[in-house]
């Protein structure tokens, strides 16, 4: 499709065959050609939001345009377009993230608001397309396809029927379907799924999938259900295998996770290369100010041996033709004027950023600002923790009440369901346990210890590295989760948030009970965010009002509170903190093991921990998987 496509185009026309002055001419360049793979001196024509002409210099045979632009120079590329992106996890509003990444070049980005739409459903999808819409970035929508992710797992604050699906997808921004994270239910053909499909299918949409160590006969049932892309993969094997197979393959790296140099030596010898784009998927406010967009992927890239060119040609034409955007990603006649004049091809920061024929930004300054309303187009979110307040909430009790998953305190009412053990006496239990890998992803690891119990309760006050994690439903089920975890590098005190994809429930980590409801009593106050307590009193806080998971300020505001919050909240672990590190921590749909406020979730069998392995006595003493 073509973007301008409802545009008149007589008169550009009419400017690339010198019957009028172009608007613009900006010479002394050199043009990074991402068709041909050349760089060479040229004269690029603008008129109105096109390209009008590229010729050599000195031979422009046009009159001469209203402005010459001197490169002094510079390269020129195209404006990069970020292929998934979820904004939320910026914590900033559209129109402040795109007075954020406007000035490293991002031009373009293809955005899935799941997370908003599993605190406001479908209400908040469109308050984020009408705040992006004050802005010139050029934001395109997904609909969210799976709210909650899997919602035989899990309790959010929304769920998105087909129904809504089929709605959001009348809006013209909205390009196709965001990534379809039930990829259980779309390889087992569940009707749920089959409909959800079925909207983007029927309108002939991309369908943007998730689909992490996907292989075999599930990879390719995902695919023969329509699924266009991936930006899972994890190894060169992975992202090899998915390219063979015909999969768009996203290459990214995030604030929570990198794994480019490992997907890029799978692709290294191999000879076309066309199906690869760039995006970021997950990124910190400070990484943008500091370190930029995807302009940062892209320099990764080329330090990681890919040649500069083709990294740019990645995050530009091979974005565009993705998406099927037929007047991006490229500087050529009749392609939407979305430049970016460069010192070095290396991934810098550009000198100067033109979107649609347009100065966007200069010297790394946004020259457009929100308005002054936009962030009030977002209701207030009220945090409901009820069930958190009733004494033993925060505890696990070693006694088995009623049905539930092994290891853990869930329901509604603690009093009536309380720790489910694999065996249990009156001085310990056996408990399944969480592990967490800083860096092999969110609870990869998990089994089944044995721990002293005290008052019918499990005792965690010999063990320093052993804290309790709790995921508390937010949004008024009464349900919330408690298990014991090793390696989140907690020493003492508690530390709670709102950021907790994808369902965005509260969650807290905690050695002490006092401190744990301390936290949650200040997210509450501030309608959602971060907050760090210990020995009775709030360490640091950090409120994202707008759906408790994003701020109201701008990106430089933003970045020090965040820099203060995780300096204060830094005595609390036994390593430099990241905003962002578990925010994955209750992603029912990643391998390994995860809380949701429902219990612990095999993420590979997408199914809850089998109570029946509490009488398997060889998996309490084993090791972790």
């Amino acid at each position: 499709m073509r973007i301008s496509s409802h545009a008149d185009r007589g008169r550009l026309v009419d400017a690339a065959a010198g019957r009028i002055p172009c608007d613009l001419r900006i010479v002394n360049c050199r043009l990074a050609n991402v068709i041909t793979g050349e760089v060479y001196p040229a004269e690029v024509s603008l008129f109105q939001q096109w390209i009008a002409s590229v010729d050599e210099p000195g031979s422009c045979a046009l009159p001469a345009p209203a402005q010459i632009f001197d490169a002094e120079g510079a390269y020129l590329i195209p404006g990069f377009i970020d292929t998934h992106i979820h904004v939320e996890s910026t914590m900033l509003t559209p129109s402040h993230f795109a007075e954020a990444v406007l000035p490293w070049g991002t031009t373009t980005v293809v955005t899935d608001p799941h997370e908003i739409a599993n605190v406001l459903g479908t209400e908040g999808v469109l308050h984020m397309a009408e705040d992006a819409s004050s802005m010139p970035l050029r934001h395109f929508i997904l609909a969210p396809s799976c709210v909650p992710a899997n919602p035989a797992l899990e309790t959010g604050g929304a769920v998105l029927t087909p129904q809504d699906i089929r709605l959001l997808l009348e809006h013209p921004n909205i390009l196709g379907l965001g990534e379809v994270m039930d990829f259980d239910g779309v390889c087992r053909n569940e009707p749920r799924m089959r409909e959800e499909l079925r909207c983007g299918l029927d309108k002939d949409l991309f369908l943007q999938g998730h689909a992490p160590r996907l292989e075999g006969p599930a990879l390719a049932s995902y695919l023969c259900a329509g699924i266009d892309s991936d930006h899972e993969c994890r190894s060169g094997e992975e992202c090899l295998n998915k390219l063979r197979l015909g999969m768009h393959v996203n290459l990214k790296s995030t604030s929570l996770s990198n794994h480019l140099a490992q997907t890029l030596e799978g692709i290294r010898d191999v000879p076309w290369r066309d199906r690869i784009s760039l995006c970021t998927d997950d990124v910190h406010a400070q990484t943008i100010l500091t370190r930029g967009h995807l302009n940062r992927v892209v320099g990764e890239a080329i330090g990681h041996g890919l040649p500069a060119l083709e990294a740019i040609r990645f995050a530009t034409l091979h974005a565009a033709r993705e998406y099927g955007f037929r007047d991006l990603g490229a500087i050529a006649p009749g392609f939407l004027a979305d430049i970016q004049l460069v010192r070095e091809l290396d991934g810098g920061q550009p000198e100067h950023v033109f979107l649609g024929g347009q100065l966007a930004a200069s010297h790394g300054q946004c020259l457009f600002s929100p308005p002054e309303q936009a962030a009030g187009l977002f209701p207030q979110v009220e945090i409901h923790m009820e069930q958190l307040r009733r004494p033993g909430a925060l505890g696990i009790a070693a006694e088995t009440a009623g049905g539930g998953v092994p290891g853990i305190s869930a329901g509604a009412d603690p009093g009536s369901a309380s720790g489910i053990a694999a065996e249990t006496d009156n001085d310990s239990a056996c408990i399944f346990v969480l592990q967490y890998k800083e860096n092999g992803g969110p609870f990869n690891g998990g089994r089944y210890e044995r721990l002293p119990v005290s008052q019918g309760f499990v005792d965690f006050s010999g063990d320093e590295e052993l804290c309790r994690m709790c995921v508390c439903n937010r949004y008024g089920s009464g349900e919330k989760a408690v298990a014991p975890m090793r390696g989140s590098g907690l020493l003492r005190g508690a530390y709670a948030f709102t950021v907790s994809h994808d369902s965005h429930n509260l969650v807290i980590l905690y050695h002490d009970e006092a401190d744990a409801l301390l936290a949650a009593e200040r997210i509450r106050e501030m309608g959602g965010g971060y907050a760090a307590a210990c020995g009775g009193k709030i360490l640091a806080d950090l409120a994202l009002p707008v759906g408790g998971i994003m701020s109201r300020h701008p990106v430089q505001k933003l970045a020090e509170e965040i820099h203060h919050f995780e300096q204060a909240a830094a005595e609390l672990f036994a390593f430099p903190g990241n905003l962002l590190r578990f925010a994955t921590s209750s992603l029912s749909v990643l391998p390994g093991y995860i809380l949701t406020d429902r219990g612990i979730v095999d993420g590979k069998l997408q199914k809850f921990v089998d109570e029946q392995q509490s009488n398997t006595p060889q998996q309490a003493d084993g090791a972790s998987i």
